[in-house]
């Protein structure tokens, strides 16, 4: 059982969207001791969680999900990551904790926060962990990004996922850029399908890491009003931001597993998708990355949810959400 005199160990989970940082935390939670109590925070970059959803089918009495949504930790939605920590250290009092970042986030902000002396005293903050994709790591637009750079900069972990994607050149590079890095980083590491070592998460941090693009995130602002509005049969509640637009749909709409993919798959500009979708037999998850697309089975049975990441979106996202509402079996008059 945890001492709750002593600090929370916690941990930064970071990397761009698709990364496959929630399948790495759902790892560890798999591997954890049993009986011990974790807590995971998310954050969510839209107003439509998908990641709640997903870690919750690793859920049981000793573990607790929140979700931070409708904007970045770093910055429009601080305020409500310091509230919903609060509300974790004092009435679920875990014995590790996780922060996922959203994958625009830029992680300075959140350390520092913390740092700070009234919240050091109750999280010893340990690794922050940085996961890189083989396609992110060797797109020269986006190894230029400020984000991007400070996110690998921060991490004391950085492990390029998806090895089963890279070829040995592109491993090869990784791992001499990562050890290349300064200050050092305390592991540089290849893996697939998200599966970091537990041991990984009690490296201290190193607080000499400094941002190199600090301000990078500090007017970064797209977060959004709360969804206020319900959804009806075959009427979606719709939130869009600047790059992305979700979807939350009434629980008794059931969808066309076919006609879904079909839709999914004969989209241009999707960059990234996921989605919880009630079908005829089942529910499901959906988790595409640029081309790939993954389901598995879900334990969530709420609302059909997803959010969806692109730009020029042929028709707009209107036209989209007609596309949605299309592939339902029971579709409205």
């Amino acid at each position: 059982m945890n001492d709750f005199s002593k600090p929370v160990p916690a941990n930064l989970i970071t990397g761009f969207l698709g990364v496959g940082k929630t399948t790495a935390i759902l790892n560890l939670l798999r591997t954890r001791p049993a009986g011990s109590r974790w807590a995971v925070i998310v954050n969510e970059y839209g107003e439509v969680g998908i990641d709640g959803a997903i870690l919750r089918d690793a859920a049981d009495g000793t573990l607790d999900i929140r979700e931070v949504e409708g904007g970045c930790v770093c910055c429009t939605s601080a305020e409500e990551f310091n509230f919903t920590l609060a509300q974790v250290l004092e009435h679920v009092r875990p014995e590790r904790l996780l922060i996922e970042t959203t994958g625009v986030g830029h992680p300075a902000r959140i350390i520092e926060d913390l740092r700070r002396p009234n919240i050091a005293r109750f999280v010893d903050l340990r690794a922050t962990v940085c996961v890189v994709s083989p396609s992110d790591f060797n797109c020269p637009p986006l190894a230029e990004s400020p984000v991007f750079r400070d996110q690998m900069e921060l991490a004391d972990v950085l492990v390029l996922n998806k090895a089963d994607t890279a070829d040995a050149d592109t491993k090869t590079k990784f791992m001499k850029w990562g050890r290349e890095l300064f200050p050092p980083k305390l592991h540089v590491a290849v893996i697939e399908r998200g599966t970091l070592d537990p041991a990984w998460l009690d490296l201290g941090a190193d607080p000499t890491r400094q941002a190199i693009f600090p301000e990078a995130h500090a007017d970064h602002n797209h977060a959004s009003p709360k969804l206020l509005a319900f959804p009806t049969p075959g009427r979606p509640v719709r939130k869009e931001s600047p790059s992305a637009c979700g979807w939350i749909f009434s629980p008794g709409d059931v969808f066309d597993e076919d006609r879904l993919m079909a839709l999914f798959a004969g989209t241009p500009g999707i960059s990234r998708l996921k989605g919880v979708f009630h079908l005829k037999e089942d529910w499901v998850i959906v988790n595409r990355t640029g081309a790939e697309t993954v389901t598995w089975a879900t334990s969530h049975r709420r609302d059909s949810r997803v959010e969806v990441f692109a730009r020029d979106i042929p028709g707009g996202w209107l036209v989209f959400e007609h596309r949605l509402v299309e592939c339902l079996q029971d579709r409205p008059g």
